[in-house]
């Protein structure tokens, strides 16, 4: 009884923190956007730092040895709240609480699933627009230092997250259009800097005031687009996060892509998308470890407003975990 009321208690914490989660992202790319870039200011967002978290006058640094968490590992997509939309196709039309612009809504009307699986499509609705939404299994490891691989056994797609020379490298030659397109990622606080824990101990909220460390107050609330949950309340700020110390999230912008589905029943997102990621793990407690993935997809074609969701994903053993690939299905 008392490990099952430990396991309701935090699935329950996990599900109020993802609304939060977005409104704190969303406001952090928002803030992003309107901030001036100085000549100082590198990848990652902090004054003298670059992609992986490097100081100035630094030597190199991989984005593996300057990781602020460790995603490793298998991890298994945990569905608790938009069943309907997620374990089952949706039926024709149905774009609930998704912001469809016109030209949307003309492409999800005319959706053809046959068509799809005649045409080779299959894969249109396990792109990087929805792969995080699939309830499906994750493997997560290092192709190389500068380079973190993110497997699906759904759809078997593969995701390939860059940093540093990687990322400038794939920046410089994107190559085709793909379903996972290109995607730069960075760690966020960069090694050496605040922590951020916003799911820690006690939920920590952002730091008071102006000029503190991390993110600033926001107090953005949530939308139709996210799942709606009140914001958990704010703890202790978070100690200094340093190398692996678990406190700290990955950021992944994803462009050059092909047009998708952000769900499998035709709703579409076009080559002009932009998908904006962060996977933040949670401290493990009493033996379990979940990851909050939330998302924000931008697209002035086919979204009227930004569609923003967090997924949750719940830490497997590397063994006998239910790892099991499948094709792409339209259906």
């Amino acid at each position: 009884m008392r490990r099952r009321l430990l396991s309701v208690m935090a699935s329950v914490a996990i599900v109020a923190g993802t609304a939060y989660m977005a409104a704190q992202f969303q406001a952090l790319g928002q803030a992003g956007a309107a901030a001036p870039a100085g000549p100082a200011a590198g990848r990652g967002g902090a004054p003298g730092q670059g992609r992986g978290g490097r100081g100035p006058g630094a030597g190199p640094q991989t984005a593996q040895a300057a990781a602020t968490n460790d995603l490793t590992g298998y991890w298994m997509s945990v569905v608790t709240e938009d069943w309907r939309w997620r374990m089952v196709v949706p039926p024709k039309g149905n774009a609930d609480s998704v912001p469809i612009s016109p030209a949307g809504r003309a492409i999800l009307d005319a959706w053809d699933p046959a068509k799809d699986e005649a045409d080779g499509n299959q894969c249109k609705g396990y792109g990087a627009g929805a792969i995080s939404r699939l309830p499906t299994r994750v493997r997560v490891t290092w192709q190389d230092a500068n380079t973190l691989k993110w497997e699906t056994d759904q759809g078997m797609q593969t995701r390939l997250f860059r940093f540093g020379p990687a990322a400038l490298e794939a920046e410089a030659n994107p190559g085709p259009r793909s379903w996972q397109g290109v995607s730069i990622a960075t760690w966020e606080p960069a090694a050496g800097g605040r922590g951020g824990g916003l799911l820690g101990a006690g939920f920590p909220g952002p730091p008071a005031g102006p000029g503190a460390p991390g993110p600033a107050p926001v107090g953005v609330p949530a939308t139709p687009a996210t799942d709606g949950n009140a914001a958990p309340p704010a703890g202790p700020a978070p100690g200094p996060g340093r190398g692996n110390a678990q406190n700290g999230w990955l950021k992944v912008d994803t462009t050059n892509l092909k047009s998708g589905y952000l769900r499998k029943n035709g709703l579409p997102y076009s080559e002009k998308t932009k998908v904006t990621e962060y996977f933040q793990p949670t401290p493990e407690t009493y033996g379990v470890r979940y990851m909050i993935v939330t998302t924000i997809i931008e697209d002035p074609e086919y979204l009227a407003a930004p569609f923003i969701t967090s997924s949750n994903y719940r830490k497997l053993p590397d063994t006998n975990n239910g790892w099991d690939p499948q094709p792409c299905s339209v259906r």
